[in-house]
């Protein structure tokens, strides 16, 4: 789902709302949060496929 959509569906009237809030908790952006937990998970699932 976009960020976009995120913002909204969580109660941020603008994406500029929760882009800051976030960066301001999370010390990092929005879209490189998403993109270290993606490389983390398949990370996760290269490993298990070749723990078989």
């Amino acid at each position: 789902m976009p960020i976009e959509q995120i913002a909204f569906k969580v109660g941020y009237k603008t994406y500029s709302s929760l882009y800051k809030e976030f960066v301001k908790i999370m010390n990092t952006t929005p879209k490189n949060y998403r993109n270290e937990i993606n490389n983390k998970f398949f990370e996760i699932q290269h490993s298990e496929a070749f723990s078989e």
